[in-house]
């Protein structure tokens, strides 16, 4: 699965100047398990390594043909999905959270059901970026503000940055 270096300087970037193009919204969900600290507490640092693997398993596994699917780092993930605006992007958001309160997840030899915490982002297409690196920085703090607020309001819920135009 990519990473967060490849994420920053290779799919945000692409994808980006892709929906330019094309006139049309991007949309991101970073995503990441709820209460991996109880998990560790119960099953060891091991468990929570499993929950961790299981949801990039179930990730790909969801992923449409379109949307690409990144590891940014510890137990965080983005789904970047392109023409999506924020009512497409948080409806994304919706159905995988949707699936994975349907689904049990390995943990430490026993199975386990998780929730989601989901920060949800759409930009709306420009004429041009020219500052590229701003704009991915931009759009990886927005993402990261909102899967911040999902998880302050208690986890278990999209949270969406409203701006579009940055």
């Amino acid at each position: 699965m990519p990473n967060k270096v490849y994420f920053t300087t290779a799919l945000l970037p692409q994808a980006l100047s892709h929906a330019n193009e094309e006139n049309e919204h991007l949309g991101c969900v970073m995503l990441a398990p709820d209460n991996l600290g109880e998990i560790n507490k119960n099953f060891g640092r091991s468990g929570g390594d499993d929950i961790v693997k299981e949801v990039a398993k179930f990730l790909q596994d969801n992923v449409e043909d379109s949307e690409k699917v990144v590891h940014i780092d510890g137990a965080n993930f983005v789904l970047i999905i392109p023409d999506a605006d924020p009512a497409v992007a948080k409806r994304r958001s919706l159905t995988l959270r949707a699936r994975v309160l349907n689904a049990q997840f390995e943990c430490g030899g026993t199975h386990v059901s998780i929730t989601l915490s989901l920060g949800v982002v759409s930009r709306a297409p420009t004429e041009t970026d020219e500052n590229v690196k701003g704009t991915v920085d931009q759009f990886l703090n927005r993402l990261e503000a909102a899967l911040d607020q999902a998880k302050q309001l208690g986890g278990d819920r999209p949270c969406d940055d409203p701006e579009v135009n940055f």
